[in-house]
């Protein structure tokens, strides 16, 4: 293998990890405030109401 195509797939590496990491950066970042939404809403609808 040649030396550049050996740094074109190193730089490919990178970029796919790169991706990969913004990814699952988004996603955990996304669901946090879902949880915190849907937590709130359980312990709203826990609340007994006067009647």
């Amino acid at each position: 293998m040649s030396e550049a195509s050996t740094s074109l797939i190193r730089r490919l590496r990178g970029r796919a990890m790169g991706l990969a990491v913004a990814g699952t950066a988004l996603v955990l970042a996304a669901s946090i405030p879902a949880t915190a939404v849907a937590g709130r809403t359980r312990a709203a609808s826990a609340d007994p109401s006067p009647s």
